[in-house]
């Protein structure tokens, strides 16, 4: 599982900053909310700010598998049980994760092997339950330069990054893990008519109306 655990790590050094201590949203989570330059170029040249992806070659797939497996342990599941009641438990156990203050984060953050590995558990174990139930499917998905691995729908109107969020979480008492509400909103089609191509990330766009707690 190397490769996915020296992208999070990588991107664990670029958050030990001021971002990191204020506790606001890490440096490697995208703003969705960025504007889009659409100047003219050259064949083959990227647009600063556009989103594109690439399928997980064989390695990647084998570390993602190796997580889910892991995140089930973790979690008590059955990976044959109903996806809904998996990412239900991996709700609840990302929730009640124990939040703490911001200078012990930093030293997590700086250290933990473990919190990484945790992270990507979960995250992985969550997002195979949409491509189960939803027909998603894991990518290596690029925007404004950064890459990361998440499950993105057919059409590509939403997109989410399971184990950043959850590692987000697991530092910062102020994010509300929504994985459930994430679930049950594709379930009822609240987002078919988004727009085909926007990579709409879902951690970020939906928001609880009544806090959880």
């Amino acid at each position: 599982m190397k490769i996915l655990r020296a992208i999070v790590r990588r991107a664990v050094v670029l958050a030990l900053g001021p971002a990191v201590l204020e506790l606001s949203r890490p440096a490697w989570a995208t703003s969705q909310d960025a504007p889009r330059a659409t100047p003219t170029k050259k064949e083959g040249e990227v647009t600063p700010g556009a989103t594109s992806e690439r399928p997980l070659i064989a390695e990647e797939l084998t570390d993602v598998r190796g997580y889910s497996a892991s995140g089930m342990r973790v979690t008590g599941c059955d990976p044959a049980g109903d996806p809904s009641t998996i990412v239900e438990a991996i709700d609840n156990f990302v929730d009640a994760w124990p939040r703490r203050d911001p200078e012990k984060v930093k030293a997590d953050l700086a250290r933990h092997d473990d919190m990484i590995d945790l992270a990507w558990s979960l995250g992985a174990a969550w997002g195979d339950q949409l491509v189960r139930k939803f027909d998603y499917s894991w990518e290596a998905v690029t925007e404004n330069g950064k890459e990361r691995y998440g499950v993105v729908s057919r059409n590509r109107a939403v997109s989410v990054y399971p184990s950043y969020f959850v590692r987000e979480c697991f530092y910062d008492a102020s994010r509300d893990f929504t994985a459930l509400l994430i679930f049950n909103m594709i379930v009822a089609g609240d987002f078919n008519d988004w727009p085909a191509g926007g990579y709409k990330n879902l951690a970020e766009d939906v928001v609880r109306i009544v806090p959880r707690r």
